[in-house]
């Protein structure tokens, strides 16, 4: 997934997401996208400068704030010796327990739920502040594309796995065909004219010459 996307997901995923990983948040590379994005806010509505912040710029703000609690707690927990993937993307504020289990199952609800409920508040933000409205539909746009991305990729490796499985079953099936060896074969009944005497009819001569 491009960087320029992922950053724009992770802008909104540290205010609505709990528990993201720890190295899901780059410092330097986040500081500089929460930097540019107030930036732009500051540009893109100066007359909010005379009377109070524009709200890209209070986004900003807020990102980088959620951003430097989200490693700090990560940091705290990974002390503690509590166990968690360091890339996680977080779960969905509206993942509650009281759902059904189809809602849950394969994330659903982080990847429809959310990017649509926030497309929806930058909708709503329109008439107030077209900057951050804007950013907030194209941000919730990313993390769309940001959950259908890792699930394809999660997808993806469990197939791998699976076809693994079928590929040493393959595998251990020739091993043990080779290992038996080959099967003794039934050594065949000579063929040909027979040459000598045969030990019946040499006793038959031995009782005649006793006679």
């Amino acid at each position: 997934m491009p960087r320029v996307l992922y950053l724009s997901a992770l802008t909104l995923l540290v205010i609505i997401r709990r528990d993201l990983g720890y190295r899901l948040i780059n410092p330097p590379h986040f500081l500089c996208a929460t930097a540019a994005l107030a930036f732009v806010g500051i540009i893109a509505e100066p007359r909010a400068r005379q009377e109070d912040l524009p709200g890209l710029v209070i986004f900003a703000m807020l990102s980088l704030f959620f951003a430097v609690c989200h490693r700090y707690q990560r940091k705290k927990e990974l002390k503690k010796g509590i166990v968690q993937h360091t890339y996680y993307i977080g779960t969905s504020p509206f993942n509650t327990r009281w759902l059904p289990k189809f809602c849950r199952r394969n994330r659903r609800i982080e990847r429809l739920v959310d990017p649509l409920a926030c497309f929806l508040v930058g909708f709503c933000l329109l008439p107030y502040s077209r900057p951050l409205a804007y950013w907030l539909m194209f941000s919730s746009s990313c993390v769309g594309f940001l959950e259908q991305f890792v699930h394809l990729k999660e997808l993806n490796q469990s197939l791998d796995t699976l076809d693994g499985i079928v590929h040493s079953e393959v595998q251990s099936r020739t091993v043990e065909q080779y290992e038996e060896g080959p099967k003794e074969q039934k050594q065949q009944a000579e063929t040909g004219l027979p040459t000598g005497i045969g030990p019946d009819i040499h006793e038959q001569i031995k009782r005649r010459r006793k006679q």
